[in-house]
């Protein structure tokens, strides 16, 4: 993974100081075709079979997410349902109008966390 060095500004007890941290450098977005190419290539399936799967996949997390399932995807992670609510001063104050934002989190497994442990970081163009 390829880091880069970017200067932040860090206010401290009132105080604007200039400090350095390392931030990815994000590679090149992976689209599905590209997915779909590389499933391809170490599978027997075909490009059509590919596609439906992972359509389908997409649909059917969203569909159980907006029902307010979590969605284990097998050594991946989980998609889990949330949301943020108005803090309110009686239970009969709170309702669906308390609700300000619904969102899916994604919550990698311990295989995948570990993956990402393992990760050997290197900074872009000499930085470092």
């Amino acid at each position: 993974m390829n880091l880069k060095i970017i200067k932040k500004k860090i206010n401290f007890n009132g105080t604007s100081q200039e400090k350095f941290t390392a931030k990815i450098e994000r590679a090149d977005d992976v689209t599905t075709d590209e997915l779909v190419q590389e499933i391809k290539e170490a599978t027997s399936l075909t490009n059509s079979d590919i596609t439906a799967v992972i359509i389908a996949l997409q649909e059917h997390i969203q569909e159980h997410v907006a029902k307010g399932a979590a969605v284990q995807v097998g050594t991946l992670g989980k998609f889990v349902p949330s949301i943020r609510a108005k803090a309110e001063a009686t239970k009969d104050d709170v309702s669906v109008n308390s609700i300000r934002e619904v969102k899916c989190l994604f919550q990698p497994t311990v295989k995948f966390k570990k993956r990402l442990k393992d990760v050997k970081f290197a900074f872009k163009d000499d930085e470092k």
